[in-house]
């Protein structure tokens, strides 16, 4: 973890108000999938928080992280306006990723919306599973790296609230319908909060062990401010974690939903 200068490569409008932004810098960090980067906004003294964006991508060698990222207030939308050549600052690695080990042969990855974006980091930490993607997304306007995912999918499923691309219904609807011939050795999940209480309710009745990514507003982004607690159960006991240095991603079981 180190506070890093950026210079922006790339930063392009992926559809509606999603967007991609490449990074660069001279002091590239080992990143675990599902880890995030904590970025100062240049230029703006009244936004003194940093923002947390999950690393979708990097490469030592090249030096470059990419970040997606959906503009919904001012943070985002002061770097949806930035040019490349522009620097910003921000702190790298932070939190705990998703871990695979040997007995994960087949992996199911499940994104809903904007939750997409650290599922994507997955492929590049461990390129030798057998990898099946199911998206969900509110129509076919609002789909994004669909195109990167199949190519490192053996199959790519896409449900849209709307059915506006063949499957209507959420995430797990298609799960339901596809989770005993997938039969995955495990499932690493990231979407809208509401996804996880009916996906650890249908889960019960399986013993595949489920990991999510939580998002949770954050302030420091090391743990300090503990404004980011979430509650989990553990050994048959409640209590509290931090979002940002515990997780961001979490057994579903031990979950308090």
């Amino acid at each position: 973890m180190t506070e890093t200068d950026f210079t922006v490569i790339e930063n392009i409008k992926l559809c509606g108000d999603v967007f991609k932004m490449i990074l660069k810098t001279e002091n590239p960090q080992d990143v675990i999938c599902g880890q995030f980067i904590n970025i100062s906004i240049p230029c703006r003294n009244d936004l003194i928080l940093k923002r947390p964006f999950a690393v979708m991508d990097s490469d030592k060698g090249k030096k470059t992280v990419t970040i997606c990222y959906k503009v919904v207030g001012k943070g985002t939308d002061s770097l949806s306006r930035l040019k490349g050549g522009e620097v910003l600052s921000g702190v790298y690695p932070l939190g705990n990723g998703f871990k695979l080990d040997g007995s994960h042969k087949t992996v199911l990855l499940l994104g809903g919306g904007i939750g997409i974006f650290p599922l994507f980091s997955v492929f590049k930490c461990y390129p030798d599973k057998k990898y099946h993607t199911i998206l969900g997304f509110k129509n076919k306007e609002s789909v994004v790296l669909s195109g990167d995912f199949e190519q490192f999918s053996k199959e790519l499923l896409i449900c849209t609230d709307d059915g506006s691309m063949g499957a209507k219904g959420f995430i797990t609807d298609s799960l339901k319908r596809n989770i005993d011939r997938i039969k995955p050795d495990i499932i690493l999940c990231c979407g809208p909060s509401q996804m996880y209480k009916p996906l650890k309710d249908f889960m019960s009745g399986y013993d595949i062990p489920v990991y999510v990514s939580l998002e949770e507003r954050m302030a420091c982004g090391i743990g300090a401010c503990l404004v980011c607690n979430c509650a989990v159960t553990e050994n048959g006991k409640q209590h509290y974690k931090r979002v940002c240095k515990d997780g961001p991603v979490f057994n579903l079981k031990e979950v308090a939903l």
